[in-house]
């Protein structure tokens, strides 16, 4: 957002963000508390990962800072769905061979 944008812009690009952040804290706290991401689908993962980092980049080359902060939260919080869902697997799989 730009100086020149009007307050009610402002406010609603603020708000959005605001509610961008805030809906990834409970799937977040839901995955690291119970471990489980059985129900999440591989699909939803990856357009989520694919559209996050297409969003972060677009912010970064406008200069779009509190957009991007919201994308790249969601990214991180895809990241996290991402571990929990192969890659503890994975990980606790290798510890039950040994």
């Amino acid at each position: 957002m730009s100086e020149v944008d009007p307050l009610w812009a402002q406010i609603l690009v603020w708000t959005a963000n605001t509610i961008g952040v805030a809906y990834n804290i409970p799937q977040i706290i839901h995955t690291v508390k119970t471990k489980k991401v059985d129900d999440i689908l591989t699909i939803s993962i990856v357009l989520r990962l694919t559209c996050s980092i297409m969003w972060v980049f677009y912010c970064l080359y406008f200069q779009l800072w509190g957009v991007g902060v919201t994308w790249f939260i969601t990214l991180l919080s895809s990241f996290i769905v991402v571990y929990y869902k192969y890659l503890k697997i994975t990980y606790n799989n290798s510890e039950d061979i040994v």
